[in-house]
């Protein structure tokens, strides 16, 4: 039950952020928004933030849950992923909390794109995304139809 309370309070978090407006100010990749989700890792702008949103939903999430965060603060797609896998929270039946990653350029590369799952409804799935675009949006996908997937982590909290 606890894990299941803590994504409701990610996605409570992505949704805030969403109706706050959160977006680029000032340039790509750039703003006090951008700010905001570089500053924990130490990293300033401008760079890529779609890993630092999500882990920025993540942190706030355990704090208002008052639990340990459940990774480490990571801006990186790729290593969101390798921990994961690490971790066995791969899930091949994403629910909404559960984040949702991409792969780009190779499948094997370095380079990914990240968000967070708002809701499901059969094989309609919607989420909420830092950086694909200079804000924070919503989009909605197809399950099966999803090009560049690498899958979706359900992070459980012990």
């Amino acid at each position: 039950m606890k894990s299941q309370t803590y994504r409701e309070a990610v996605l409570k978090v992505a949704q805030s952020e969403l109706k706050q407006g959160a977006r680029e100010i000032g340039g790509n990749n750039r703003g006090p928004f951008v700010d905001k989700y570089l500053a924990p890792s130490g990293v300033r702008a401008p760079q890529p933030w779609c890993a630092a949103f999500v882990s920025w939903c993540l942190l706030r999430a355990a704090q208002d849950q008052q639990v340990r965060p459940p990774l480490p603060y990571l801006i990186r797609v790729r290593s969101v992923w390798s921990e994961a896998n690490r971790r066995g929270w791969v899930t091949e039946d994403p629910q909404p909390g559960d984040l949702v990653v991409w792969w780009r350029g190779s499948k094997t590369g370095p380079l990914g794109h990240i968000g967070i799952v708002e809701a499901r409804a059969g094989s309609l799935l919607g989420t909420i995304e830092g950086n694909r675009t200079s804000r924070v949006a919503q989009f909605s996908y197809r399950l099966g139809r999803m090009p560049r997937l690498l899958g979706f982590v359900r992070i459980d909290i012990d």
